[in-house]
C-alpha cells in the first residue's frame, strides 16, 4: 500500500508487499522490497530497502542498503551505508 501523499520517483520500484506512508519521498533508482516505511521518510537515490521497518522521520542517504533491519524514528543513515540484520536507534546519526 502506498499513501497518495507519498512522492515516489518514476524510476523507483516499490513491490506490492511493501507499505509507504504519507509524506515519504523516494528518489530515483530506489528499490523497496517487502518493507514498511512510515511517514515523512526521505530516501535518496540508489537505496535498497529489503525486509525492513523504517519508522517516522528517518533520512536514508544515497547508495545505502538496509536489509532485515529496524530503523527507529529520526535516525540518519550515512551515504553508502550497509545495514544488515541490525537495530538502528532513534536519532542515530
Amino acid at each position: 500500500q502506498i499513501s497518495i501523499e507519498a512522492r515516489i520517483d518514476h524510476a523507483a520500484l516499490v513491490d506490492e508487499g511493501s507499505w509507504v506512508g504519507a509524506g515519504t519521498k523516494i528518489g530515483p533508482d530506489v528499490r523497496i522490497i517487502n518493507s514498511i516505511l512510515a511517514e515523512h521518510i526521505q530516501v535518496e537515490d540508489g537505496v535498497v530497502i529489503k525486509n525492513s521497518v523504517v519508522l517516522r522521520g528517518v533520512h536514508i542517504s544515497r547508495g545505502s542498503v538496509i536489509s532485515d533491519t529496524l530503523v527507529e524514528e529520526a535516525a540518519v543513515i550515512a551515504p553508502f551505508s550497509r545495514v544488515i540484520g541490525a537495530f538502528v536507534g532513534a536519532g542515530y546519526q
